[in-house]
């Protein structure tokens, strides 16, 4: 199912609100600083002509969207690539905790206040 070894440079689409996009799904994206919803890698896109298309195609875009160099490190069966937490740290920028925000989210005995400062530590 993966493979995994160096893939070379590709390009991840970033934002300092939302963080990493790390793929889409029914219609809604995923990011690393929202809900990563248990996602542990993000895609990646073999230029930045590639990674706006994707946007173009987005009927929310969040503000502040840059483009980023990442070593994609995983290729699924299907051919797209991927970068995990560890790759996309090493290029500066910011890890995530895929799960963290699933049961902040969950647990009804934090607080909306606690909830929000727990969020903006990841």
């Amino acid at each position: 199912m993966l493979d995994r070894r160096r893939l070379g440079r590709q390009i991840v689409i970033y934002t300092r609100t939302n963080g990493i996009y790390l793929r889409s799904d029914m219609g809604f994206e995923f990011w690393s600083k929202l809900d990563p919803g248990d996602q542990h890698i993000a895609i990646t896109f073999p230029n930045v002509r590639a990674a706006k298309l994707v946007v173009r195609n987005w009927e929310d875009r969040p503000p502040g969207i840059q483009y980023k160099q990442v070593c994609a490190n995983i290729t699924m069966m299907d051919g797209s690539k991927y970068a995990n937490i560890e790759a996309c740290f090493q290029s500066g920028l910011p890890g995530w905790d895929p799960w963290l925000q699933n049961i902040i989210n969950r647990d009804r005995s934090i607080t909306p206040r606690r909830r929000k400062r727990l969020s903006n530590k990841i």
